[in-house]
């Protein structure tokens, strides 16, 4: 095992003394209680270009030295810079980035943690943090219910075991994102298996208007992946009767102040959000505008999909 270790400040002006005395490389060595060729290599290595050594000199070449020394940052490579913040900006996660660049047998390995070093040491924008997402914190519920209840509603636990697990398709997830008051809202439906996303811009959460957006968006959605919804008790959900009705698709709705009973629609209004952030006027947000941002999270990897992207699981049912 080696033991070696880099010369002092002091054993170096101790050095720079007894050379001036004239001592041979292997006193010095002895006084110094290192080896002979230790000595000489300090010299060699550190002294001015006619031989003279000094202390200061022999320090500043060596730091220089070690800052140039060790393995180079990956993402100093224009390539890999380039590809990293191209999906960043396409708001991929570092995991997302790292894990699809390996299943597509990129010709570079990344890991997420290097795109995180690398934005916290300053080699990629500090900037990115602000379009970067963070987990959310669990809000607690305040009170009982005052909702109106629904009436005849199916509860989520009569939701078929293909849903529950997610073996089957065709089973949604539904709710609504509000934009400044006023200015109305976004209606989504994320497929639970693989987490595409259905999503359209209403006036107000009335049912009538809920409904009809998702009958239209629906029109174009295959058979065989319209089996069912899993809503919560918001007030666009009332006329449910008439949504299931219009659809051929059963309405299930989850227990009060249970949003973790739609967790892939609650995590994917989470990515909405990056780009519509809370108090955003959705007032002159056009349809192609969000559509534009759905066509971005429905070409994003995800890692329950083993880095696939929702589009790239459903595109055969749209063939």
């Amino acid at each position: 095992m080696c033991h070696y270790t880099h010369f002092t400040t002091e054993e170096r002006e101790k050095s720079r003394v007894l050379k001036a005395q004239g001592l041979s490389i292997r006193a010095i060595a002895r006084e110094l209680g290192r080896s002979p060729s230790s000595v000489s290599r300090e010299f060699r290595r550190n002294c001015y270009a006619n031989g003279d050594y000094a202390a200061h000199h022999a320090d500043k070449l060596y730091r220089k030295r070690r800052r140039n020394c060790g393995r180079k940052a990956k993402l100093l490579d224009d390539t890999i810079r380039d590809y990293v913040m191209e999906k960043m900006n396409l708001r991929w996660s570092p995991e997302q980035i790292a894990g699809r660049a390996k299943r597509d047998k990129e010709p570079f390995s990344i890991s997420f943690p290097t795109i995180y070093r690398a934005i916290d040491s300053g080699i990629l924008p500090p900037q990115l943090k602000k379009i970067m997402r963070f987990k959310w914190k669990h809000k607690k519920c305040k009170g009982t219910d005052r909702r109106g209840k629904i009436p005849n509603t199916t509860p989520i636990s009569e939701r078929s075991a293909g849903a529950e697990n997610r073996s089957r398709y065709g089973h949604w997830e539904s709710d609504t994102v509000l934009g400044m008051r006023k200015t109305g809202c976004f209606g989504t439906h994320v497929e639970r298996k693989s987490g595409y996303l259905v999503a359209f811009r209403i006036d107000d959460r009335q049912d009538n208007a809920f409904n009809h957006a998702t009958i239209k968006a629906f029109s174009s959605i295959p058979e065989k992946l319209k089996k069912s919804f899993t809503v919560d008790n918001g007030k666009e959900f009332a006329a449910h009767k008439a949504l299931a009705e219009a659809t051929g698709m059963k309405v299930f709705f989850c227990d009060p102040y249970s949003p973790w009973q739609r967790g892939t629609n609650e995590n994917t209004n989470g990515l909405l959000r990056q780009f519509f952030p809370k108090g955003t006027s959705f007032a002159n947000v056009s349809d192609d505008d969000l559509q534009h941002v759905v066509d971005l999270i429905n070409n994003r990897p995800r890692k329950r999909l083993n880095f696939l992207t929702p589009f790239e699981v459903l595109q055969n049912f749209f063939l």
